[in-house]
């Protein structure tokens, strides 16, 4: 269900909802959050993945989130770093070719 009028008009009542509760108020401000600071939006109560996809659609904004491809690939330093730390605590590790 959509929400009819007022400063949220055509978005999810839950998107909207959780809006209100970040005490989000104008599509300006909105913007602003998901463009400087849109980790602290994704934290609100309620406000899931669909949600948040759902708020950058309707601000027109594109979705800040890193895609998969443009997270961090794994290297070989944290390789390295990664068993050591297990050999410091007690297990043994073995690396395949």
């Amino acid at each position: 269900m959509k929400v009819k009028e007022g400063p949220f008009q055509g978005l999810e009542v839950r998107a909207a909802n959780c809006l209100m509760n970040s005490r989000l108020e104008s599509i300006k401000q909105v913007r602003e959050a998901l463009i400087t600071n849109w980790v602290k939006v994704l934290r609100t109560k309620n406000l899931g993945k669909k949600s948040f996809v759902q708020i950058c659609e309707w601000a027109g904004v594109q979705d800040p989130r890193p895609s998969a491809s443009e997270k961090t690939i794994t290297t070989e330093k944290t390789i390295t770093t990664a068993i050591k730390m297990l050999e410091r605590n007690g297990y043994t590790v073995t690396r395949n070719a």
